[in-house]
């Protein structure tokens, strides 16, 4: 059996209403930042032209695309970054480079 699962709260009609009126203008960008989880924002404003930043901005999805796990982006960047120093950098200097910015907010 298949259970759906539906968000237990639901935004403001007012506060969508005024979401969907900024996304209708041409010059403006509209991102909803969120702690929720990806399906719940999908759910609420997944038919606006706005991006979504979802469990704190650990996912973004712009409008019509899939989803970006942010924190994997970040670790394929420097994965890429640091196998292009590696050749002449010892191990305590790659930690030196790496840790910093992996330990950082992203």
């Amino acid at each position: 059996m298949m259970y759906v699962l539906k968000a237990l709260t639901r935004v403001n009609p007012t506060v969508y209403d005024s979401v969907a009126a900024l996304c209708d203008n041409p010059d403006t960008t509209v991102v909803v930042f969120s702690g929720s989880d990806k399906w719940k924002l999908e759910e609420t404003f997944g038919e606006l032209n706005v991006w979504l930043a979802a469990e704190n901005g650990m996912f973004m999805r712009a409008p019509d695309s899939n989803w970006s796990n942010l924190l994997e982006a970040r670790h394929s960047l420097l994965l890429r970054e640091s196998r292009s120093q590696t050749c002449n950098r010892t191990a305590p200097q790659m930690a030196h480079l790496c840790l910093p910015a992996m330990l950082s907010p992203l």
